[in-house]
């Protein structure tokens, strides 16, 4: 919907410029960076061209979806490989979920298919609910992509859910947030998948259909849950475990003094005889 480039004679200017801190902070370092160097760029326009043609060529988003960068670099560094026609090549590919009102926002001009059939018909402005999204995930670094974990005997019902709750998330996409995410906090196996982590609910937003919960899984990094159905989700309870053990520990003490009293009992008896 969008592409912007910049082609420099030299890669030295770029070499400041770090794709993994977040689309916001890279848009904005993009565009200083283009402003400045304007008139050392070279056109681009052809180099667009080919590049939006291409990926209509290729099937990408499925890979992106999954947040599976490596196929997706792979594909765009083929692009611009045919384009140039030189190798080695070095790409760099990062995804991060976002929405139209966030790029509205940011200033990005969004140009869509059906975009000039309904000229006459003015956009409609966002919701309060799309503005109340928007403006929590501005508020954080990342925002990654979540589950709830179904509990329905012992858990609880997301309408009972209240900010502050801490849940259990399972994280979803194997990107590189979710994956410092899960590292951070011990839950990733030696087979690279994720156990369920700790989620304090920051936001609940209520949707056409359910809910979108916030959660804090790390510093600035949210996980975003869409839920449809009122079911029953697992809670994360700080101490539970403890509570069972201290009980179990006082239930063998208490065994065990009764088999001492009994045995204590039993050789008074013995002696009396």
């Amino acid at each position: 919907m969008n592409i912007g480039a910049l082609l420099l004679p030299s890669g030295d200017v770029l070499d400041g410029m770090r794709i993994f801190d977040g689309w916001k902070l890279f848009h904005a370092h993009l565009g200083d960076t283009i402003r400045s160097q304007m008139d050392k760029a070279v056109d681009s326009y052809d180099f667009v061209s080919h590049f939006s043609d291409s990926l209509e060529g290729y099937d990408i988003y499925e890979a992106i979806e999954s947040g599976g960068l490596e196929g997706a670099t792979q594909t765009i560094t083929e692009i611009i490989s045919k384009f140039y026609d030189e190798s080695p090549l070095r790409c760099q590919v990062d995804s991060e979920e976002t929405s139209s009102l966030s790029l509205e926002l940011e200033g990005i001009p969004i140009e869509l298919p059906s975009e000039g059939e309904n000229d006459s018909e003015p956009a409609a402005p966002p919701s309060e609910t799309e503005r109340r999204i928007t403006e929590i995930e501005r508020q954080a670094d990342h925002v990654i992509k979540g589950r709830i974990i179904v509990s329905p005997v012992h858990g609880k019902h997301i309408n009972d859910i209240k900010t502050g709750d801490n849940i259990k998330v399972q994280l979803v996409n194997q990107d590189d947030v979710s994956l410092n995410v899960a590292k951070l906090v011990g839950s990733l196996t030696e087979d690279g998948e994720f156990l369920p982590i700790k989620g304090r609910v920051k936001e609940k937003v209520p949707l056409d259909k359910g809910y979108a919960l916030y959660t804090v899984v790390a510093k600035n990094v949210l996980a975003k849950i869409v839920e449809e159905e009122n079911v029953k989700i697992e809670m994360d309870s700080p101490g539970t475990g403890e509570k069972k053990d201290r009980g179990d520990s006082r239930l063998i003490l208490y065994l065990s003094l009764i088999a001492g009293l009994l045995v204590f009992t039993l050789l008074i008896i013995f002696a009396l005889l």
